[in-house]
């Protein structure tokens, strides 16, 4: 098994595995780019994560925002996150639809797969 595979199925791995390295650093160098990014060109913004994240549709998240992989974190519909959002995605992470966080938030699923499916009462 490759580290990243070893990492997927929570089992111990290499972190400093070139390929993960590889991924993080891309990672990052995503989130570095959309929190720069300009702030009144909000779909421009968002577009930088789009590539990176899993996206069902509607997403909203202000900056600053931080991550390990994005790969895997999956985003349902009519999502929105406050500024200074952090998901350690090691393993998956799931947010259902209809899903908000203040700030500052974190999400850490290092080791066990991470399920976000209270969704907020809209009315």
């Amino acid at each position: 098994m490759t580290e990243k595979q070893k990492m997927l199925a929570g089992q111990p791995y290499k972190a400093w595995d070139d390929e993960l390295l590889a991924e993080r650093m891309r990672a990052k160098s995503v989130c570095h780019q959309f929190n720069l990014a300009e702030p009144t060109l909000l779909d421009a913004r968002m577009d930088h994560l789009r590539g990176l994240l899993d996206i069902q549709h509607c997403a909203h998240i202000e900056p600053n925002f931080f991550c390990d992989y994005g790969y895997n974190i999956h985003i349902g519909k009519q999502f929105y996150a406050n500024h200074n959002l952090t998901i350690l995605d090691v393993c998956s992470v799931s947010i259902g639809d209809n899903v908000m966080f203040g700030p500052p938030a974190n999400c850490v699923a290092a080791g066990n797969p991470c399920k976000v499916i209270k969704p907020i009462n809209v009315e």
